[in-house]
């Protein structure tokens, strides 16, 4: 099923997304530097249940560009009026990585707004970990550009294809924002807003990824959620692995 480009107009710009099939809503949320298009082998798996939505956040993709350091918290607010646009009143959110972090803001302040969310690699960072770690994550954000040897190594089984969609979206959001997207995830208590929700919740990781680890963490945190390691995938699950991904995304 090939989704369809659509754009809806909010007070801070303009919002490209795609979207496909007939159902319960189901929000897609791409990590920082990406697009919509991250989710273009996922979309059509989806689509057979779903109304599926992949937005470009803002400063990404086909959507205005950012003029201001942005946090979670506004990111938020940009998905709910999203949400108000499309005249959606609930709808299942799948976020991934950055895309998590917006997924449980979202969950957290307006739960009735959230049929269920779906959290794929955000890793629950501290403040010390960005500290020591920052001079490294603020140059592989500051650098759009990245050949094809240095960005396999994220993936499963990366594509010339895939390596250039990664290199068009990056230098599409462009130097300043991804490191905007840095900051606004240094910022973010990715672990109290994972304390606070109490929305049905999916976790998904992927078995060799940087959260993986967290595994304990996040079952500590929250018990009750149902959890998904994905084999073989790594940060970037809806690439390495679009069947494995979407079968998560339908796990309750």
């Amino acid at each position: 099923m090939t989704a369809t480009d659509r754009f809806v107009q909010l007070d801070g710009g303009r919002i490209h997304y795609l979207e496909a099939g007939e159902g319960a809503p189901l929000l897609l949320l791409h990590t920082g530097g990406a697009s919509a298009q991250e989710f273009e082998d996922v979309i059509p798996l989806l689509a057979e249940r779903h109304r599926v939505i992949a937005w470009d956040m803002p400063g990404h993709g086909d959507s205005d560009r950012l003029w201001r350091q942005r946090g979670i918290e506004h990111y938020a607010d940009d998905l709910r009026a999203f949400l108000d646009a499309l005249a959606i009143d609930r709808a299942i959110l799948v976020g991934v990585s950055i895309g998590g972090y917006i997924a449980m803001d979202v969950a957290r302040r307006w739960p009735d707004r959230v049929e269920r969310a779906v959290l794929a690699e955000a890793p629950l960072r501290s403040p010390a970990w960005y500290a020591e770690n920052w001079p490294a994550f603020e140059a592989m954000c500051a650098i759009p550009t990245t050949s094809f040897e240095a960005a396999a190594r994220r993936f499963r089984a990366l594509t010339p294809a895939q390596h250039e969609r990664w290199n068009i979206d990056r230098n599409k959001a462009g130097s300043w924002t991804m490191v905007s997207i840095a900051w606004s995830v240094r910022d973010f208590d990715a672990a109290a807003a994972l304390a606070a929700l109490r929305v049905p919740l999916t976790v998904a990781m992927g078995a060799t990824g940087p959260t993986a680890h967290e595994l304990d963490r996040w079952r500590s945190i929250q018990p009750a959620a149902t959890y998904r390691l994905l084999d073989g995938c790594g940060h970037f699950p809806m690439i390495d692995d679009p069947a494995a991904f979407a079968e998560a995304v339908e796990t309750r």
